[in-house]
């Protein structure tokens, strides 16, 4: 019988054993990265640094990014001051810090806010965001806007929309690619809705370069001009559902410091912490116009009925839990939270009132999403 001396043992043991942790490591590591946003910036004055020039990157992998010029900001898609950085066109551009991870035939979504600011459009193929590659053919990575229709743009090959943007106008955009030839894996999104589309140059499988990413610009002869926010990448294909979510959920967010210095007076969020208790009929208060203001109130009912506020674990704005108020009991009656404080409405002006709402089924009622009684005159 052939035995092994214990050192003779030992060594493939523990190359078997390294082996294993190695592989579990790999594997780990990619569970880690698959399916999530890989860059997450707003251009907003809010997310930048100035003494650094640095854009903070919300998607958790720290791919900020570096403003080549001291940025310079603008009105953003909802009037909200400094709300979005504006472009030159000749020399501004955000340059990311680490590569992105997307190569080869790759598969990812890119989706930003844009809008050209100039009289007509560039023919020469204008980027919003892409990677900072080369410029090899069928190699780079960008969102381009030849003559204004945007582009998957892999250099000299892409996929590009049969229709162009209309200049000075905020466009939600996304891209889909997934692995394949660039014609049967290509998607383009305006405003949430898949628009159609053409191969230009080869249609063949794209081999990415990794490379960080670029902001405002291709190359130093193809730049944007005009304004982006909300870029984001993701490494795998939003569905269409998805794009429509984003796109939804984007055009909706508003910054609440530039909603109350442009005439705020009234907003209450309804949102609440799921890891609170609730369990009395009462729903929370939180008044963001003047930020100090932070109250639970019970529901008022009549009509022989009872009111109960709850949580609602989804289907909340971008799914956050929120109490819902409803009535119970079989009175004909209603219920609903009383402020009981005084908003200032003058004459003569106009006003906006607005809600997210969704009905769990339809049927005929009569009643108010929000009202408000106006008193003696004092």
């Amino acid at each position: 019988m052939f035995r092994l001396k214990k050192k003779q043992l030992f060594f493939p043991v523990v190359a078997v054993i390294s082996v294993v942790v190695m592989v579990f490591f790999i594997s780990y590591s990619l569970s880690q990265t698959a399916n999530r946003a890989v860059l997450d910036i707003s251009l907003s004055s809010d997310n930048y640094e100035s003494s650094t020039k640095t854009f903070t990157d919300r998607s958790g992998l720290g791919n900020d990014g570096i403003s080549a010029n001291n940025a310079t900001f603008t009105t953003g898609r909802y009037g909200s001051i400094d709300g979005t950085m504006s472009f030159n066109g000749t020399s501004d551009y955000v340059l990311g810090n680490s590569n992105l991870g997307i190569y080869g035939n790759a598969e990812f979504t890119m989706s930003a806010w844009v809008y050209w600011e100039d009289i007509s459009w560039s023919s020469n193929y204008p980027s919003a965001i892409g990677n900072n590659s080369t410029g090899l053919v069928n190699r780079g990575l960008s969102m381009t806007f030849k003559d204004g229709r945007p582009a998957i743009d892999f250099w000299n090959n892409r996929y590009r929309a049969n229709n162009a943007l209309n200049v000075r106008t905020w466009y939600h955009v996304t891209v889909v690619k997934t692995p394949g030839l660039i014609g049967s894996t290509s998607k383009i999104y305006v405003n949430g809705i898949q628009v159609s589309g053409t191969v230009e140059g080869s249609n063949v499988a794209p081999d990415i370069i990794d490379a960080p990413f670029v902001i405002g610009r291709l190359d130093a002869t193809r730049w944007f001009k005009g304004k982006i926010e909300g870029v984001r990448i993701y490494n795998y294909a939003l569905s269409d559902e998805e794009v429509e979510n984003l796109y939804d959920s984007e055009r909706s967010v508003m910054s609440l410091s530039s909603l109350a210095s442009d005439g705020l007076i009234g907003h209450w969020s309804m949102d609440v912490n799921k890891d609170d208790e609730y369990t009395e009929n009462i729903a929370p208060y939180v008044d963001y116009s003047n930020r100090t203001y932070d109250q639970e109130y019970t529901p008022s009912c009549w009509g022989g009925d009872t009111g109960v506020a709850y949580y609602y674990e989804d289907g909340g704005f971008n799914n956050l839990p929120y109490k819902k108020l409803i009535k119970t009991g079989g009175g004909t009656g209603g219920c609903y939270l009383d402020d009981n404080r005084y908003l200032t409405i003058e004459d003569n002006k106009t006003y906006i009132i607005s809600a997210y709402m969704k009905a769990n089924r339809v049927q005929a009622f009569s009643g108010h999403l929000l009202n408000i009684n106006r008193g003696a005159d004092n």
